[in-house]
């Protein structure tokens, strides 16, 4: 890549730094306590490097480049559609989450296809992450939820309610269990043990 392609896509990502994770805003988190998108990305890239070399000392072969690659890029396409919160509930969700996930693709196609080599590995490893065909692709998704029950956690700390959040930890068991990662649900049920202990001490 020329220096210049590296600081445009690099400004594009700057974008991340000022846009809030939408989620916390409509379950009612003060805007001061709210995370920003690159915030969130960082804390998903650190858990996807913890969790990795959790499965290298037990085993497994994992590429470390390959997962913080994904992790890092895992919402850059955010910095031009936002970040775009869909209700659980909602009863077209099908539709609403091809929809994003459709408008992502092209999102990313457009910043990375005139890059080269660089830009096609980088598609690669997208299009690997959505459709979670490696085990390091799962190991980031699955770092993608944690990180927001552990933001969740710490917002808890911090004041908010545990019972307006419980809504994540309810929705996140089912597509944690579906990754197949005994880390990741480990991680998770000790996440969702703090959290029902701060319900119980709200109470």
């Amino acid at each position: 890549m020329k220096p210049e392609e590296i600081i445009e896509l690099a400004m594009e990502a700057e974008v991340l730094k000022n846009l809030d994770r939408t989620g916390w805003i409509l379950a009612g988190v003060d805007k001061s306590l709210i995370e920003s998108v690159a915030e969130h990305s960082f804390g998903a890239a650190f858990i996807s490097l913890l969790m990795a070399k959790q499965l290298e000392w037990h085993g497994q072969e994992i590429d470390l480049a390959k997962i913080l690659t994904m992790a890092i890029i895992h919402d850059l396409a955010e910095s031009q559609i936002s970040d775009i919160a869909i209700d659980r509930d909602a009863p077209n969700r099908k539709t609403l989450l091809e929809a994003k996930l459709d408008a992502e693709n092209r999102v990313m196609v457009d910043l990375l296809s005139s890059l080269g080599a660089a830009g096609e590995i980088l598609l690669c490893l997208w299009d690997d992450l959505q459709k979670q065909s490696s085990i390091e692709a799962r190991v980031v998704v699955s770092a993608d939820i944690l990180d927001m029950l552990l933001h969740a956690i710490a917002l808890e700390k911090a004041g908010v309610s545990p019972r307006i959040l419980a809504d994540f930890f309810k929705s996140s068991k089912h597509r944690l269990e579906e990754l197949e990662l005994a880390i990741a649900l480990d991680i998770y049920n000790a996440l969702l043990k703090q959290h029902e202990e701060n319900i119980k001490d709200e109470s």
